[in-house]
């Protein structure tokens, strides 16, 4: 009987100790989400601005170059084929990069510009503009090119 006691003991001990050892996992938190390596950029070409309303004429169709210095804009060296402008006037060059950017267009085109309006002209016309913006990860941007007659 002692034999019997000091083997239900010993069986009450260990298992008060594994139950004592038990610990509830804690919730699975999950994975960070990994920080952004690229940020956004859409380049609207912009042929005439209002400045006292800010309306803007934007041109639909018209391509635009991306290059990363201002040597490979002027050499013609662009970063990827040259974007054409969609129907609200924007060309956009998907996820890039952090950096600097440089970007140009140029368009002929009838239309002429003056400081009040924009009208048809006999002669074809020649529009040249350029910029340049910081990509930031994580950020989408928005530029415009305001063409100037050349």
């Amino acid at each position: 009987m002692k034999r019997k006691i000091m083997i239900l003991c010993m069986l009450l001990i260990g298992a008060a100790t594994i139950i004592s050892s038990c610990k509830k996992d804690d919730e699975l938190t999950p994975a960070p989400t990994p920080a952004p390596t690229t940020g956004g950029l859409i380049v609207d070409v912009v042929l005439w601005e209002d400045d006292s309303t800010h309306f803007q004429f934007v041109l639909a169709g018209v391509e635009v170059g991306l290059a990363t210095s201002q040597t490979n804009l002027d050499n013609s060296v662009y970063l990827q084929k040259e974007m054409a402008t969609m129907q609200d006037g924007g060309a956009n060059f998907g996820q890039l990069k952090p950096g600097n950017y440089y970007y140009d267009s140029y368009v002929t085109t009838i239309l002429k510009v003056t400081p009040d309006s924009v009208y048809e002209s006999k002669d074809s016309v020649y529009y040249y503009g350029v910029g340049q913006i910081q990509i930031i990860a994580g950020a989408d941007s928005t530029a415009a090119i305001k063409l100037a007659e050349i």
